[in-house]
């Protein structure tokens, strides 16, 4: 019982010092008054800001762990994650905007 307890202890560690990683990119989000906006682009993302908006960006989102900022690769399906130093984006971070949208 011991050494159950022990290995549960060890693997909810190692899971806790693993970076997280972004979700699976959603190309379309729809805002609260049921507008449905999509990426500009194939691989792109769309989220949702803090005031409810629809906002682009041309590769993968992250959100912060306080859930109040979005970080997303600057590049054409790039990755983004959150590690213990920070947010990490392929060719850097970029704020999602509503610039990068479209109507779906």
């Amino acid at each position: 019982m011991a050494t159950r307890i022990g290995l549960v202890l060890a693997l909810a560690a190692l899971a806790a010092a693993t970076p997280a990683a972004a979700q699976p990119a959603a190309r379309c989000a729809t805002d609260s008054m049921g507008n449905t906006l999509c990426a500009r682009l194939a691989s792109g993302s769309a989220v949702l800001s803090g005031l409810g908006e629809v906002v682009c960006a041309a590769g993968q989102c992250v959100q912060d762990p306080q859930g109040t900022a979005w970080y997303c690769s600057a590049r054409e399906g790039g990755w983004a994650r959150l590690d213990p130093d920070g947010p990490r984006c392929e060719d850097g971070c970029v704020s999602p905007d509503s610039n990068q949208c479209r109507q779906r």
